[in-house]
């Protein structure tokens, strides 16, 4: 039995954007029935895109996505043309091969600025631009660039810290560096892409999976023939 189940896709953050959109509009023009619109949508968007758990067959896999409609792809071993492990390959760089993964973290940023230059809620700008910017860093670095990684969520904790300070928000500058440290240790830690990762290329298009031990990916190149 695996564990292997289908990841993250291109729908999902799409829909993830648009709703982020709608949250800040929202927020913008303080419609309380606007934003639990936007919350209800982002439920319904989670249980539409949900990956489960890929069904293995001789010659072909089964990834599926979703518990209100199920949604399906089948890949056979003649679709296939490689199987990367992303976690653990040094130099892979998921946005390379998944490039829309960039819509929600890039979009978080830009509500972040936006809040920064037109409301007057800076507080809440800040942890739109930590989250964005550590997202971001696990889409764009590899395994071996992790310094890099590292010192891209340090400096932007460092400049939104000083940012803080000279609009004289000093109550905050604890949770941001705690906040934006707490991110970096990660990233030192389990290295730039977090999770279990393979990015399945097919003739079609790429497909992210999750796996959760070796077994996993034995499994699946069994299936495929490899």
């Amino acid at each position: 039995m695996t564990m292997l189940r289908s990841g993250i896709t291109k729908e999902l953050q799409i829909a993830l954007s648009v709703e982020l959109v709608l949250f800040t509009v929202g927020v913008y023009y303080l419609s309380e029935v606007m934003i639990w619109l936007v919350f209800l949508a982002l439920a319904l968007t989670l249980f539409v895109f949900a990956g489960k758990k890929v069904e293995l067959e001789p010659g072909r896999i089964i990834l599926k996505w979703g518990y209100l409609r199920e949604l399906k792809k089948v890949i056979t071993a003649e679709d296939v043309v490689d199987v990367i492990g992303a976690s653990r390959a040094r130099h892979v760089i998921l946005a390379k091969y998944m490039p829309w993964l960039l819509l929600v973290p890039l979009g978080m940023i830009i509500v972040g600025v936006w809040i920064l230059l037109f409301t007057s809620y800076k507080f809440a700008a800040f942890g739109w631009l930590l989250f964005g910017v550590f997202q971001l860093a696990g889409h764009v670095f590899s395994k071996a660039e992790k310094n890099k990684a590292l010192v891209f969520v340090l400096l932007v904790t460092a400049f939104i810290v000083v940012y803080a300070y000279s609009i004289r928000l000093r109550m905050a500058l604890f949770q941001i560096t705690l906040i934006g440290g707490i991110m970096a240790g990660v990233i030192w830690y389990e290295g730039a892409i977090g999770s279990n990762y393979l990015i399945l290329v097919t003739k079609d298009g790429n497909y992210l999976l999750t796996y959760s031990d070796e077994n996993d990916i034995k499994s699946l190149l069994a299936a495929l023939g490899g």
